[in-house]
């Protein structure tokens, strides 16, 4: 039996490790900006409407084709720099912690993982109060090298403008937390 897949709408669906997770355009919003944050690719969530939606067409389709944003801008400008974190694609970060975030929801949800907050780390922790055999693990099925595939909203066209190879390497402002110049 396949498992349960989180759902909060049809607007952005996400496929990753055999799992399918639908969301609708807020909440995927929200979970991009949440993992924006987590990157340190901004100081916080509160992103003006433009500044999202340049993050969420990153998120979704892999490029900024036409930034509507000073951060988009930015992101653009500086693709070259700012295009791997860890050695891995900043897409990739991003996609894999809106995931997460709904894989964790989802287990939550389920009554799988119990939730703390941890005062120490200024963080959530997750505990999981029964385990049973066959369960699944996120961390054993993520390493075992499948990709992302995410669908955007139906009424969305990607032919906007230029390709993420042709972004400029240089900018003067932004509001990026990973770059103070």
């Amino acid at each position: 039996m396949p498992e349960p897949s989180y759902s909060s709408g049809d607007d952005y669906v996400v496929e990753f490790l055999g799992f399918r997770f639908s969301f609708n355009a807020f909440d995927f919003e929200q979970r991009v900006t949440a993992a924006a944050v987590k990157l340190g690719l901004v100081e916080g969530n509160d992103l003006d409407e433009d500044e999202t939606a340049d993050l969420v067409e990153l998120t979704a389709d892999g490029r900024i084709a036409e930034p509507r944003s000073g951060l988009g801008i930015y992101l653009v400008r500086h693709w070259e720099q700012l295009s791997l974190v860890g050695g891995e694609s900043l897409v990739y970060w991003l996609r894999k912690l809106v995931f997460r975030g709904a894989w964790l929801d989802h287990w939550v949800k389920d009554g799988r993982l119990e939730v703390a907050w941890e005062d120490e780390t200024g963080e959530f922790a997750y505990s999981r109060p029964i385990w049973t055999a066959g369960s699944c693990s996120f961390s054993s099925r993520a390493r075992s090298g499948s990709t992302f595939r995410i669908e955007r909203p139906r009424n969305f066209s990607s032919e906007r403008g230029p390709a993420a190879s042709r972004w400029p390497a240089s900018c003067r402002s932004a509001r990026c937390a990973m770059c103070a110049s």
